[in-house]
């Protein structure tokens, strides 16, 4: 069965309109680039092949939401909170997650997360699986048992990061040099691992 993709008027309404709170409402088939989102709450809520790039979102509360199919490209975050939220299938391409509150607690599944600035953020036990995370910037972030299984990396950045008891089996195209970042416990396989064995045995001369 093809998917639907006339957009729901109900819900662009919705969203456009002047509520503060959303619990467990399902915003789908959406298109509202450029949206300006301030301070509104979504509670259990679910964005479905929601077109929402471009934005502009501040001072708003995401709890337990997820985003499925989702566009949200060069969108501008700040000072937002998202916890246990789930992105699945997403394009998040181009956005500093930098400026959104903290504790950050989101899991990435199947996103495309390419150009986008995680710098210095606390991402413990944070999931990005089956992603393409390509010229991203992870430096001096907290990745403590942070997963990148199967994920792509080409050109991504860790300099000064703390990978400790991360997983990055299948991952692909990373280059980590254990110089400047902690990879203690951490999990890597084969081929990808063997630059790090290299820079390993400049350390041991």
């Amino acid at each position: 069965m093809k998917k639907s993709t006339t957009p729901d008027s109900s819900s662009e309404e919705l969203l456009l309109s002047q509520e503060e709170y959303f619990k467990e409402h399902v915003f789908e088939n959406v298109s509202l680039p450029k949206l300006v989102l301030l301070d509104r709450e979504f509670y259990r809520c679910t964005f479905k092949n929601a077109v929402l790039n471009f934005g502009q979102l501040s001072l708003c509360r995401f709890e337990e939401c997820s985003f499925i199919g989702c566009d949200l490209s060069l969108s501008k975050m700040k000072d937002c909170s998202f916890i246990d939220v789930e992105f699945k299938d997403c394009k998040l391409v181009g956005i500093d997650w930098t400026n959104v509150s903290e504790p950050f607690k989101a899991s990435f599944d199947k996103c495309k997360l390419s150009d986008t600035v995680f710098y210095k953020m606390d991402l413990r036990n944070a999931n990005f699986t089956s992603c393409e995370i390509q010229n991203a910037d992870f430096e001096e972030s907290n990745l403590t048992k942070a997963e990148f299984i199967n994920s792509d990396l080409s050109g991504t950045k860790f300099a000064g990061a703390n990978l400790t008891s991360a997983d990055l089996s299948g991952a692909l195209n990373y280059y980590i040099n254990p110089n400047s970042t902690i990879i203690k416990k951490a999990k890597f396989t084969l081929p990808e691992a063997l630059n790090l064995l290299d820079h390993l045995d400049i350390m041991i001369k």
